[in-house]
């Protein structure tokens, strides 16, 4: 579970939120910034005009090796314009995942006692 303050009615709360990737043209190269999405705004064609991020980081390699800086400020605004590439990740944390289906978020690893007993019941009803 992801808990996030809402700082407007001043209570914790689970989330929902979309993680976006950014390649970005600078003068010194392409920079990479990640962060959740807090809002964008349309240009007058309907394109995109600009992305808002919250919680944004910055990627860039350092002597060979890849480097993670917290960006400053609440906000991070991009203007499209500069955008080579983006990454979208949509998190639902509001839904439980059926019994049936796999997921990566806050599932515990499965029991090797109860695999046994699965593995055994198979063998039992298969003859």
């Amino acid at each position: 579970e992801i808990l996030v303050l809402s700082l407007a009615r001043n209570i914790w709360e689970i989330k929902n939120f979309t993680q976006v990737d950014v390649l970005v043209d600078t003068a010194d190269g392409s920079q990479l910034y990640s962060g959740i999405l807090s809002s964008y705004d349309l240009a007058q064609n309907g394109g995109l005009d600009k992305i808002t991020l919250e919680s944004t980081v910055r990627f860039f390699k350092q002597n060979g090796k890849t480097v993670r800086k917290e960006i400053p400020g609440r906000l991070f605004v991009i203007p499209y314009t500069e955008v080579k590439n983006l990454n979208l990740t949509y998190v639902n944390l509001s839904k439980k995942p059926h019994s049936n289906t796999t997921t990566a978020l806050a599932q515990d690893p499965p029991d090797p006692e109860s695999q046994a007993h699965l593995q055994q019941k198979k063998g039992v009803d298969s003859q």
